[in-house]
């Protein structure tokens, strides 16, 4: 799916958008610059052992190669998630259910006490229904 939508096959202008056309750019620059540019799928993360590529590409290599680009990836992602306002949300989401657990615990350790409480207190017959 992914090299149909950078080669501009079926793709949503909806899906990615502005990233596909970085990605076409970037192709084209590298094409019109003399570099043969293949797009290849190579299984992520050891999977699928037995592939093999085209007997013109080395399955290491490539494997090698995805590898680096998944590090350079996740390194990219840690560095804009830094300070961003998304990790601010998950620490507030955090924080903020250590507090409702907090407070759900207090409200039922006082409702335990009231019912401690009431269960000791006496019953005046004229507070009975008649």
């Amino acid at each position: 799916a992914a090299q149909a939508a950078i080669g501009g096959n079926g793709c949503s202008p909806f899906s990615l958008g502005l990233l596909l056309q970085a990605v076409r750019d970037l192709r084209k620059d590298l094409v019109d610059r003399g570099c043969d540019v293949s797009l290849l799928w190579v299984p992520s993360h050891g999977k699928h052992q037995r592939w093999r590529p085209a007997a013109e590409h080395d399955p290491e290599e490539l494997r090698a190669l995805n590898h680096a680009a998944d590090v350079a990836a996740g390194e990219c992602m840690q560095t804009r998630l830094s300070g961003s306002l998304r990790e601010g949300w998950h620490a507030q989401c955090a924080a903020t259910l250590e507090w409702e657990l907090k407070t759900i615990r207090l409200a039922a350790a006082c409702a335990e006490q009231l019912h401690q409480h009431v269960r000791n207190v006496p019953v005046d017959d004229a507070e009975l229904p008649s």
